[in-house]
């Protein structure tokens, strides 16, 4: 079975004894990719990918196995100026209909290893693309050779030194400027 494109039709998995595939492939149109990056708050995203299956492995299990790549332009951290990175990423996911019986067995960090989720009916893959896109974007871009950049800011602050002209020093000027001898 083959999923479309459209992302806002969930995928729906049902229990049964058929152990089909369900694969997809997802390369979202501009208007797609806007709305994630308005969602994301970044600049844009470009040559977005997300690829893969479900597959039920179990009655009560299905994974799924992905690769997710993309284009992400950010502002730069220090300099606002636009990075843009590459991201490719793999995407590998467990949902079980007995997440009850496997949180009761292990322990807490156990089940942050396993990475098992709860099996819903139907899985959107927005909500997984959107989460992936959070997951693997960069938290603080910066453009490359960025110490560079501060040290030729730096350089360019001049008399003033390392370090830039505060409230309590302006004042101070202005006190000695007014004292009457």
């Amino acid at each position: 079975m083959f999923h479309d494109n459209n992302l806002d039709n969930p995928i729906l998995l049902k229990l049964d004894a058929n152990k089909d595939k369900i694969n997809f492939n997802v390369s979202p149109k501009k208007k797609v990719l806007g709305f994630l990056a308005k969602e994301m708050k970044v600049l844009s995203f470009d040559k977005l990918n997300f690829f893969g299956s479900f597959q039920q492995n179990s009655f009560s299990r299905w994974e799924l196995n992905a690769h997710l790549s993309f284009y992400v332009i950010q502002e730069c951290v220090v300099t606002l100026e636009p990075v843009t990175s590459f991201i490719k990423s793999n995407v590998k996911r467990v949902y079980t209909k007995d997440f009850s019986s496997i949180s009761e067995k292990t322990t807490e960090s156990d089940l942050s290893k396993a990475e098992y989720e709860k099996f819903e009916e139907t899985l959107n893959l927005m909500d997984i693309l959107l989460e992936e896109l959070s997951l693997n974007t960069p938290e603080y871009p910066k453009v490359e050779n960025i110490s560079k950049i501060r040290k030729m800011n730096e350089e360019n602050m001049g008399a003033q030194g390392r370090y830039p002209e505060t409230p309590f020093n302006i004042l101070k000027d202005i006190n000695k400027k007014n004292k009457i001898d």
